[in-house]
Formats: structure tokens, sequence, C-alpha cells
């Protein structure tokens, strides 16, 4: 096995979806169908052939392919086994225990089949009798959809950790194997790889290696995808607990709940010297601040008078309690007008939206009444509309 930086160039190599020869048709592909393929790598047709020739369906043949995919009729079932038939007549054996037995080592769901019932198989030719798999069929079905998201970026799997593996570890995600780069498998950076065996979390599919036949996984795309839905979830006037990852010149790194990883700066230290904390040491915080490109800064100060007030604003908006304001305009833009709430001191804006013509000579020192209607104190923004005259 590669280490994790060859395994990515390589995976970044082939699939650099912004090469402009993917809008070109590779010609030298063969198709079923006529379909045109636009990938131009040299593994192209390999993995046409992969993602087509399992699961292409044979119900029209008479004659089975080994290891293809086929649809058909369960037509007996017994204890251990059960007879299936293709539209074409072929009868088909599925072994029910082996089913089970694989659909339980791979944490896939089972259903008990009946006559009547339709399945999707893979068949294999044994001395010239076919047996066919479901659960080899629901695989086949699952990479298929991998490599669909390499680039959709839609799904994010459960994936648990099986083993160490050199850079990175080796993971099962739906019955199929796949490498979990080290760098990619955490918040941040990780000082004990085997405290991660036996672990399950959520990855997106990042790349596939042809060379390895292994598709690349990947915690952190999970993490950016989710990341502005769980920054919504965070409370700038809860104390939280978390661990130090490391520390820099600006200051400490703290993760918490296997998603947040934040920033206390050295100046919430004495002398701006950060000592007394190791990799691994529990320490509690609160959150100062959430910058745009999602940053969170940390502080071991408790919420300031502002934050408090955001949330105070928010409660009331919510329960339709929030008096008109008196506020000050500061200044006059494009998008609307920044105002100061005079008793708070705190700013907030109207939207261009909100302005009527009446407000359009609205000037910088100008009073004016405006109602609170949407206050978002994790990025500290509030918006004002003017209060009906």
């Amino acid at each position: 096995m590669n280490t994790t930086k060859n395994l990515n160039e390589v995976a970044l190599v082939d699939f650099d979806w912004d090469d402009l020869s993917r809008f070109s048709v590779n010609k030298g592909i063969s198709t079923l169908d006529g379909e045109k393929i636009y990938c131009h790598g040299e593994y192209a047709q390999s993995l046409y052939d992969m993602m087509t020739g399992s699961l292409s369906s044979v119900d029209s043949s008479k004659d089975l392919r080994d290891g293809a995919s086929c649809r058909c009729n369960i037509t007996a079932v017994f204890t251990d086994r059960a007879l299936a038939q293709t539209n074409s007549g072929q009868t088909v054996y599925i072994d029910l225990d082996k089913e089970r037995r694989d659909a339980e080592k791979l944490g896939i769901l089972w259903q008990d089949i009946v006559p009547g019932s339709v399945v999707e198989v893979i068949t294999r030719n044994s001395a010239g009798t076919y047996y066919g798999s479901i659960v080899d069929c629901f695989i086949e079905s699952t990479r298929i959809e991998f490599y669909e998201q390499i680039q959709k970026e839609t799904i994010a799997y459960e994936a648990k950790v099986e083993s160490v593996n050199r850079g990175g570890y080796i993971v099962d995600v739906q019955g199929i194997k796949c490498f979990l780069p080290g760098s990619l498998a955490a918040a941040n950076k990780i000082t004990d790889f085997e405290s991660y065996v036996g672990k399950v979390i959520y990855v997106m599919i990042d790349g596939y290696v042809p060379k390895k036949d292994i598709f690349v996984v990947s915690y952190k795309k999970y993490l950016h995808n989710i990341m502005d839905q769980k920054i919504q979830e965070l409370d700038l006037t809860k104390k939280y607990k978390g661990y130090v990852t490391g520390k820099s010149n600006f200051g400490l790194f703290v993760e918490w709940e296997d998603v947040y990883t934040g920033l206390l700066h050295k100046t919430e230290f004495d002398n701006n010297i950060v000592e007394g904390f190791s990799s691994g040491d529990e320490i509690e915080f609160y959150i100062k601040e959430v910058k745009d490109d999602n940053r969170l800064t940390l502080t071991f100060g408790e919420p300031v008078e502002k934050t408090l007030k955001l949330y105070e604003f928010k409660k009331e908006i919510e329960g339709g309690t929030c008096e008109p304001l008196e506020a000050t305009v500061k200044h006059k833009r494009k998008n609307g007008a920044l105002i100061e709430l005079n008793e708070f001191g705190i700013l907030a804006l109207i939207p261009g939206d909100k302005l009527g013509d009446e407000h359009k000579n609205l000037r910088s020192g100008d009073s004016i009444w405006v109602n609170l209607y949407e206050v978002d104190p994790i990025m500290g923004k509030i918006f004002a509309e003017p209060e009906d005259e």
C-alpha cells in the first residue's frame, strides 16, 4: 500500500474533473448501445467495463454470463436454498445460508425472500450450474454509487475502521474495503492512530485508485459538507469541554464533539505564553467568535454582554415579544443601511429591500425606529426593518 500522500496524488490525477478533455468523447472506448465516454484516463476502458459489465442485464439472453447481473423471479424457497428463474427460462440457485452469513458479516440488513419475489443477483458458473448472489449484486451496485459520489458529493456513509494501514486506515463501507488517509480521518492531526481502530465514523467518497482497485474516503470532506449546519448548532453562551490537539505560534488548538476545532489565542494566556497543556489534555472554554469561513475562536472568559443580548433578541423575536427600538443610521450602503441600536450600542443591518421610497434620503446620523426580525447569534448578525408609521 502506498503512503497517504501517494494515494491522494494518484486520486487527484485520475479524477481531474477540471480537465477540459472530459468535454470531448473518447472514441477509443468500446461501449454498449453507443454510449459516450468523456474520460480520457488510461484506466477509462477498465473502469467502464467494471461499472457496466458486471451489472448489465442479460435477461434477454439464453446464456448467462459468469459474473454478470441478472434479474430473476423466485420460484421455490427452502431452508438453506432458493430457486429462481430468468425471463429466458434459465434456472439460478441461491445459497441462502451463505447469503445470510455474508449479509451479517457485512452489516447488511437481510430480508427473507419468498416465492414470487423479484431479485437481482450476480451469477457464477460452476460446472455448468449457475449460482446467484444477492449480496454480491448489492456490493457491485454500491461500487457504482461510489464512482458517482466522487463527483456528486451528496451522500455520507458509515465507515467502520478495521485496521491501521501505512499512512491511514482500512475501513469497511457497506461491505467494501476502502482506504481512509490519516490526514483525512479527523478534524485535526491524529496523535494515536491505534485509538481509531473499531470506531464508526461518517465519510464521503474522495477518489478511486485503479492500480489498487480501492476507493479513497474522507471524514474531512464529510465535515466540510455539514459544517454550515453544525455551526448553527453551537451556543455561544454555553461552556464546552474538549481536548487539546496541538500548539502553534498563535495559541492552542482544541477539538470537541468529534466535529469542531477552534483556536484559543495566545492572548488568552498570561504574558501571551501558552504553558501547562499537552496534546490530549481536557480543557473547558467558551466560543468567542465564529468567522465567515467557519473558523472558531475560543476563550476562557464568559460570554460578553453583547452575545447574551443577541440570544435574548432571538428569543424575543421567536416569541413575538420584541419591541420597536430606536436606532441611529451609521452608514447608507447599496445593500441597505447599517444602524446602531441606541440603547445597546449594537450594530444591525436594514437590507435594501426593506427600505421604501420614504427612506431613500436617509443619511448618517439620522434617527429611525426599527423592528428586529432576524438574529444570528452565531455569526453576530442582526437584521431589522423600519417600523411602520
